[in-house]
């Protein structure tokens, strides 16, 4: 006897909410899919059957089925940590931010050579946190 097909409960308003996001041609294909995967566990499809439709693993299927039954629409974003962790300090590029608006002693302004020896960090740093901050076209 196979197990039964858990279908997904939803409020009309989210159900409206998900049919909008894969229906809207500015919807990333991410939000897209997940927004698909709710609405067929919805219809009452299995986990195997959703993913063989949509071409994503079962995996997929039951990671964003259990995260819209926990937390509604909000599940369906990704989560905060994401992503490569930034390689400068927040601390460092702080300074190097805020030590570009003021003047250095002995110089009539800032090179990036000279703030990379006064940061502690590469001239190519400094150059890149400069062009970040829109720091690159002002003259100091």
């Amino acid at each position: 006897m196979a197990r039964p097909i858990e279908v997904l409960d939803m409020l009309p308003e989210e159900h409206a909410e998900l049919e909008r996001r894969v229906r809207a041609a500015t919807t990333s294909q991410r939000d897209c899919l997940r927004a698909r995967i709710v609405l067929l566990r919805h219809e009452g499809l299995s986990q195997r059957e959703v993913s063989q439709r949509l071409g994503c693993s079962v995996a997929c299927v039951n990671r964003w089925s259990q995260r819209f039954d926990a937390e509604g629409i909000a599940g369906l974003q990704d989560q905060s940590g994401r992503g490569r962790r930034p390689s400068i300090p927040t601390d460092t590029v702080e300074k190097v931010i805020t030590e570009a608006g003021q003047k250095p002693t002995g110089r009539s302004r800032w090179s990036t050579r000279s703030m990379a020896g006064e940061a502690g960090v590469s001239q190519s740093t400094v150059s890149r946190i400069w062009r970040r901050s829109g720091l690159n076209s002002l003259w100091f």
